[in-house]
């Protein structure tokens, strides 16, 4: 697609996105040759890598602040969340939930070209995308529910869990055998 090719209304939104379209597929230029994203790559699928860059980093700045240190053996990853038992880090961790949660959703939502003529598959497509919405919400609320409030954070970490379990498993499903997929 072509800025040529968009008319109307349509036309004004996008010129003042410059090459940015709505659905990602195409790569932001800034000016004559300069391109923010060479590779191309939908900028929807950049929010799934920067959510786990993120929260990595995030944890780890949390972790390095844990007074006792940090052991996953002794430690449950909801401690460094925990203003109690990780004064200097809690509050970058949660941080952490509540950017990384955000980033999740949006990767989710930017399934959408993968559907096709299949009722099957769009079916499971959209479950994904339902799934993997709750998932970065309930990522949001692990960071706003900290431990410290045990009753909506267990409900909220839980959900997390399950609804990313779910997502990743119909998402893996419906573009195991798509034709644009796996050629």
């Amino acid at each position: 697609m072509r800025f040529s090719d968009i008319k109307g209304k349509h036309r004004a939104a996008v010129a003042t996105l410059g090459n940015l379209y709505i659905a990602g597929h195409r790569c932001l230029t800034v000016g004559p040759g300069m391109q923010l994203n060479p590779l191309k790559v939908p900028l929807v699928s950049l929010a799934g890598v920067a959510a786990v860059v993120i929260f990595c980093a995030f944890a780890a700045l949390a972790i390095a602040r844990f007074p006792p240190g940090f052991s996953p053996s002794v430690n449950w990853i909801s401690d460094l969340g925990n203003a109690s038992l990780n004064p200097g880090g809690a509050d970058a961790f949660n941080a952490g939930c509540e950017i990384a949660g955000g980033l999740v959703a949006l990767f989710f939502v930017g399934l959408y070209p993968w559907y096709t003529d299949e009722r099957w598959r769009n079916l499971m497509v959209a479950g994904a995308q339902v799934t993997g919405v709750a998932a970065g919400l309930s990522l949001i609320m692990v960071g706003r529910y900290p431990e410290v409030f045990a009753s909506a954070h267990y409900l909220w970490s839980g959900a997390f869990f399950v609804s990313l379990c779910l997502a990743l498993a119909l998402a893996n499903a419906a573009l195991y055998s798509h034709r644009q997929f796996n050629p």
